[in-house]
């Protein structure tokens, strides 16, 4: 499961198990690199996380496949793997985008989902994720917190503002009570519902159902 906990400086640290991460989506290289970086997740993570990956048929770099390997002496090896496995990924990702935008410019038809965003896809944003993941396991642990709507709105601040939250972070602000049964209490609860329950649409769990987000 997750581990919440605010540090002192302010910034929200998720501290969320592989098991977790792996029952609500399947992350990429890059998305795990910005788990990392937000310090979600640590090194034994990122390699259960490469592990679970290889074992799918997933593994798509040399690096990842390299982070596989390590053992529990070795993780402090991980941090330059992941980067160069993240790196990889992004190269390999343009060269993909290009050859889509060339099948599309000779046929109007082909690819057209992915070239104008239509159905459930990967967002080039691999924070997107870390937001889905970071709703998700604040609210399962909403009761753990003082304020958890002054944590929700930390957490939409380290992820940069990200446009699917600015919605949910000014009801917050409205809403000073918590535990308050207002109209401005059970706005925050559905927006942050139905948030939670859109991103879940754009991410497949590798192992396991995925748990019930909404549940007390």
């Amino acid at each position: 499961m997750a581990s919440p906990n605010e540090r002192p400086c302010g910034r929200v640290i998720l501290e969320l198990s592989a098991e977790f991460v792996l029952a609500h989506a399947t992350p990429d290289m890059r998305e795990t690199a910005a788990g990392f970086a937000l310090g979600w997740l640590g090194a034994a993570e990122v390699v259960e996380i490469a592990t679970a990956r290889y074992r799918a048929g997933l593994t798509g770099s040399d690096a990842e496949e390299q982070l596989v390997l390590l053992l529990p002496a070795d993780y402090d090896r991980a941090p330059p793997l992941l980067e160069a496995a993240a790196e990889a990924e992004a190269g390999g990702a343009a060269e993909t985008e290009a050859g889509g935008e060339t099948r599309a410019a000779a046929d109007p038809e082909a690819g057209l989902g992915t070239i104008t965003g239509e159905g459930p896809r990967r967002s080039r944003d691999p924070r997107r994720l870390w937001l889905y993941l970071g709703l998700t396991a604040l609210w399962q642990n909403r009761r753990q917190f003082p304020d958890p709507l002054g944590t929700l709105r930390l957490l939409i601040a380290d992820l940069g503002h990200p446009r699917e939250g600015l919605e949910l972070m000014l009801f917050t602000e409205g809403e000073g009570q918590t535990g308050s049964e207002s109209e401005a209490a059970r706005q925050v609860t559905r927006t942050w519902q139905e948030l939670m329950s859109s991103l879940a649409s754009e991410y497949l769990p590798l192992s396991g159902p995925e748990e019930n987000q909404a549940a007390d």
